[in-house]
């Protein structure tokens, strides 16, 4: 082991680039113990230390930014520095580059005999990195980008109409030269525009100011379209204090969620990117677990099983977890076609939402999807009714509302969970609550955020006692919820009373 002090002798670094050589990950944390002869405590580092050291000093020497060295050396540590060698010795820290590219994806041993590699995470990349979706809004960011590329904002807006990432990205890029701003922006839209029409993406633009619109549709036209791949690189002019160069390279990787930039100096960091990127399944995890909370327009389907007690207790054990199991992987690719998202509920039945989207309508994706469940929830009663032969019939009761809301996610230990906060869901399983034998019931709000086209092809109404107390359905009609049921005897219906909700009866 060496001290901090005998360690800045030997390789001429001051204090303060000691501490900056620590903070990006160069060097690990010191061990703090007494020093020599009873002396005050003092920092020890393991003997690699002064290898690093002399590495990061000829990278620099090369012409590397301290912060492309960070993001090149702290994808592996010498053995000293992750507890498995002695503290004799030293191993010469090797760049991703050297290294087997399977190490930079886990933590498995090195082809090259450098052991405990360090897993890039999206924390530590160094390079300007952010997630927008299919309507241009910021869902994450690193400090990078907000200093550098989104206009150093000092609180993000908390309404997803204010967080589109075109603007930012205009002010951000303001200081450049005009044609260099302009290609930047224009090369975000031509990664969306195989999602977009020009109608869309018009749309998209309202809430901004009509210069603001005027230029962006400017540059849409501009743009061409790129085939999508899982990732791309486009090679810019970008003047990025964090690559410390001109040419960089702006790398975009798609997932169902949206688009994730990250733009690095060359093509060989974007590599080592790309092997961290192309473990799509924990890249996707860590943008869920940082999704940026965002006050949004939300739709939410909840479904429940009708006398899921007694069909639980007709049915042995092993039958009916298959029957459930069957029922949801069986509707999971349509709530995955209308762009649903999973949210906790307790119990047998499934809650979902559904927000904004760049090439449909969020409120009639959600009716959409609720009619297809209803259908495949038909083919799996019959099924059943064959194979246990008997007259029971499989219905799934769907409650419909809509609102604008905060959206976050909850994580625990294993998994990650989305979440609304507000009183749309407890409305929406009260709603589903009134539905019967298969039904599907909605409040006036959702189907009052309908297009004058989308309700044209919306059968709904509420049925009323006529002469001779026959029961009439009365089309494009509501009704209060306390004039359903007698919400006096049944206690949890007394906060939607007021409610005014329909049936939703067919979709033409």
């Amino acid at each position: 082991m060496i001290s901090s002090k005998d360690l800045m002798a030997r390789t001429g670094l001051s204090r303060a680039t000691l501490n900056n050589y620590i903070k990006r990950g160069l060097l690990s944390k010191p061990t703090i113990r007494s020093g020599e002869a009873g002396a005050s405590l003092m920092g020890y580092f393991p003997d690699a230390a002064v290898d690093r050291i002399e590495t990061v000093q000829e990278m620099k020497a090369a012409g590397k930014s301290i912060a492309e060295i960070a993001h090149l050396l702290r994808t592996v540590r010498a053995p000293e520095e992750t507890g498995s060698g002695g503290h004799g010795g030293s191993t010469t820290p090797v760049a991703p580059n050297e290294a087997d590219p399977k190490s930079l994806a886990s933590n498995g041993e090195s082809g090259t005999g450098v052991q405990g590699p360090l897993t890039l995470t999206l924390d530590e990349v160094v390079f300007p990195a952010y997630m927008f979706n299919y309507r241009f809004e910021l869902v994450w960011y690193n400090e990078a980008a907000r200093a550098e590329l989104l206009g150093g904002f000092f609180n993000l807006p908390a309404s997803s109409d204010e967080r589109n990432v075109l603007p930012m990205l205009r002010s951000g890029t303001q200081h450049w030269e005009e044609h260099r701003s302009r290609e930047f922006v224009r090369a975000h839209l031509s990664l969306s525009r195989a999602r977009l029409t020009r109608e869309t993406f018009t749309g998209i633009l309202r809430p901004l100011a009509l210069d603001e619109q005027e230029f962006f549709l400017e540059l849409f036209d501009e743009s061409e379209n790129i085939t999508t791949s899982a990732t791309t690189r486009i090679p810019l002019e970008m003047e990025l204090e964090a690559t410390g160069r001109l040419e960089n390279e702006l790398n975009a990787t798609y997932f169902r969620e949206g688009v994730l930039i990250v733009c690095s100096p060359d093509r060989e960091a974007s590599e080592n990117l790309g092997v961290f990127l192309s473990r799509r399944d924990v890249v996707i995890r860590q943008l869920l677990k940082n999704r940026l909370p965002v006050l949004t327009p939300v739709a939410v389907l909840v479904g429940d099983l009708q006398d899921s007690r007694r069909i639980c207790s007709e049915l042995p054990p092993e039958e009916y977890f298959e029957l459930i199991n069957e029922i949801w992987s069986s509707m999971d690719p349509i709530f995955r076609r209308y762009a649903a998202t999973r949210g906790k509920h307790v119990g047998d039945g499934r809650l979902y939402f559904f927000v904004p989207q760049a090439e449909s309508s969020h409120i009639f994706n959600t009716l959409c999807c609720a009619f297809e469940l209803r259908e495949i929830m038909r083919e799996i009663s019959a099924r059943w009714q064959v194979r246990k032969k008997w007259v029971v019939e499989l219905h799934l009761n769907i409650g419909l509302h809509e609102g604008t809301e905060w959206l976050g996610v909850f994580e625990s230990s294993n998994n990650i969970e989305f979440a609304v906060l507000g009183d749309i869901i407890n409305q929406a399983e009260r709603v589903s609550e009134l539905a019967r034998y298969g039904s599907i019931w909605a409040t006036k709000n959702m189907i009052g955020k309908l297009s004058a086209e989308e309700l044209g092809c919306v059968q709904y109404g509420v049925k009323r006692r006529g002469l001779e107390n026959r029961e009439i359905f009365v089309e494009n009609t509501f009704a209060r919820v306390d004039s359903l049921v007698d919400v006096n005897s049944d206690p949890k219906m007394r906060d939607v009373a007021t409610l005014a909700v329909t049936e939703v009866v067919a979709l033409n």
